[in-house]
């Protein structure tokens, strides 16, 4: 696949404003990194869904507050499915986006784990 193709896939994020303020990270942060993680939506849900029944985690046993405090402690501490996670999105990068990808990979994997963290509990209680 190539560059066009891979870019095409992913969705329009309306709101991710870009301005000549706007810092490196946060534009790569923009547009790339939400519309894939958008883009990997389904899939991200599901990945958590399956660890959480390998876990023996109901969400719907606990309380909101709880759910959210599960997701962002499986994700962010269990570091291979942080890695898992952090996969999922640099597997959709163009060579380009890979290249800028190995010169800030600590903040923007930060970045990404953040964002899907954050796309997973607003999902909750996952069902």
């Amino acid at each position: 696949m190539n560059r066009q193709q891979l870019i095409a896939l992913r969705p329009l994020i309306k709101k991710a404003k870009i301005n000549v303020s706007t810092n490196v990270i946060e534009q790569f942060q923009n547009i790339t990194l939400r519309p894939i993680i958008k883009f990997q939506h389904e899939l991200l849900v599901i990945w958590i869904q399956l660890h959480l029944t390998k876990y023996k985690i109901n969400l719907e046993t606990l309380e909101i507050d709880k759910q959210m405090e599960c997701i962002h402690n499986l994700i962010s501490k269990e570091k291979d499915l942080k890695n898992q996670c952090i996969g999922m999105v640099c597997g959709h990068f163009t060579l380009e986006e890979f290249t800028f990808y190995q010169t800030e990979f600590t903040e923007i994997n930060k970045r990404i784990v953040t964002m899907v963290i954050q796309r997973l509990q607003s999902v909750l209680p996952l069902k």
